[in-house]
């Protein structure tokens, strides 16, 4: 009886199958995935079951997702295996929206984007407990723009008071 072999991608030492992994997961996407509806993971993933063993925590583990939509963040959180969801180091949460420009500093305060972002966030985050998912304190994080550079916490409300605390600017713009 003769054994198949393996395909000739497989056959290849799994030091070099590791750095082409690095490189279609990490090197293109400069460390950042913007899952979909229709593509919540890159489609090596799903070549086969070993290679999607040997890839996914680089993936996982390296890689920084960016979600508008939180039914896309709480589909593509589902996915992954208990194992590879803890290997996530950062989720950005990206629900900023336009703010036209205040009229006095009370309504500055009104408008302040980190309340709108932090319950925006704290909503996502009791959807994905819901389903049982649930995430390190500083892994999943929202946009607040400071001084015209876009920062993510996992606490908008806190850094944005102290943004204004220290007579930084801050506002929110919609992403193109």
């Amino acid at each position: 009886m003769a054994f198949e072999q393996p395909p000739p991608f497989l056959r290849l030492s799994p030091e070099l199958r590791n750095r082409i992994y690095d490189e279609l997961l990490l090197q293109k996407q400069d460390g950042l995935f913007h899952p979909t509806e229709r593509l919540t993971c890159p489609p090596i993933l799903n070549v086969c079951r070993q290679v999607r063993e040997e890839c996914s925590g680089i993936f996982y583990g390296n890689t920084t997702f960016q979600f508008d939509n939180p039914g896309v963040c709480i589909r593509f959180l589902l996915q992954p295996s208990h194992k590879h969801r803890e290997m996530i180091q950062e989720i950005w949460y990206d629900c900023s929206e336009t703010c036209s420009n205040p009229a006095s500093w009370r309504r500055a305060f009104l408008d302040l984007p980190g309340m709108d972002a932090d319950c925006k966030l704290d909503k996502l985050k009791n959807r994905l407990a819901e389903y049982g998912v649930f995430m390190q304190e500083d892994v999943l994080k929202a946009g607040v723009r400071i001084n015209g550079r876009l920062v993510w916490t996992n606490d908008p409300l806190r850094e944005a008071r102290e943004a204004v605390q220290s007579g930084a600017l801050v506002g929110r713009v919609m992403f193109v």
